[in-house]
């Protein structure tokens, strides 16, 4: 029973309600699948490119685990030094991948920078 008079009503007598708030205003948006999916492929992306620096920072914090807690010995034909040598040259080389991934990997993107890019709307947000 709906009374407009007065803004009150019952739905089958069980539920009091008090008002009705309208929000029924839309905003169209048409896009061609094939531009829909390469912008959600390119977020896909760019989602999988921040966490890239993970890697190898695993690698080097393991580097430096077994540099701190293992003593090298002459094996394979090259001397304890030499192991020593090349541990270093890795965990090296492994924190500059992961100080360059973690500098280079792209912004954090938001739902409204994708729907902007789906309605081709450049924003500075």
């Amino acid at each position: 029973m709906i009374n407009n008079n007065n803004k009150s009503i019952t739905i089958t007598g069980k539920i009091p309600v008090s008002g009705i708030s309208e929000n029924l205003e839309i905003h169209l948006i048409q896009i061609t699948e094939d531009k829909l999916r390469n912008i959600l492929i390119e977020n896909q992306q760019a989602l999988e490119r921040r966490n890239e620096w993970v890697a190898p920072f695993g690698i080097s914090l393991t580097l430096l685990i077994t540099i701190i807690t293992t003593t090298p010995t002459d094996s394979f034909g090259l001397n304890s030094s030499g192991w020593q040598a090349l541990f270093y040259f890795c965990l090296i080389a492994a924190v500059i991948k992961t100080i360059t991934t973690f500098v280079n990997r792209p912004k954090k993107t938001t739902i409204e920078n994708i729907v902007d890019r789906i309605k081709n709307v450049r924003s500075g947000r």
